[in-house]
């Protein structure tokens, strides 16, 4: 399928986005995707396309938008704005303080060590001398 020269898939309702893997076709020289229902953003991989001189047809497809002078620029979406603020910033923030309580709790419960005792410069085989008597 990668040495496919010519795809014409006009005026087949085809309905939903252009597939990123058009772009792994790496000897086509004509694409004809018009009138079809196509929409959303056109993949930014077809850039590849229009450098190698592949002749490209996308109208009128009213859905589609991209980077190109004949498609509407894409509008990006409350949520979509909404969804790259949590991600950049409120996600980060939620993983350092989840690692901060972690590492809190794991101090409050970890055991204390044993604290080496002073020990006096007594030797300590003269147990083995003991008579038997205590010295005062």
């Amino acid at each position: 399928m990668e040495d496919l020269i010519w795809l014409d898939l006009s005026n087949n309702n085809i309905k939903g986005s252009i597939p990123d893997e058009i772009t792994k076709l790496s000897r086509l020289d004509y694409l004809n995707l018009s009138s079809n229902k196509l929409s959303g953003p056109v993949p930014y991989s077809f850039k590849y396309l229009l450098s190698m001189h592949t002749v490209v047809s996308l109208s009128p497809n009213k859905g589609l938008c991209g980077n190109s002078n004949s498609l509407p620029a894409c509008q990006t979406s409350d949520t979509t704005k909404l969804l790259v603020l949590f991600i950049e910033i409120f996600f980060p923030i939620t993983v350092v303080i989840i690692f901060a309580r972690l590492l809190l709790v794991k101090r409050k419960y970890k055991k204390p060590e044993l604290k080496e005792r002073a020990t006096n410069s007594i030797d300590v085989f003269s147990v083995w001398n003991y008579d038997g008597r205590c010295y005062d």
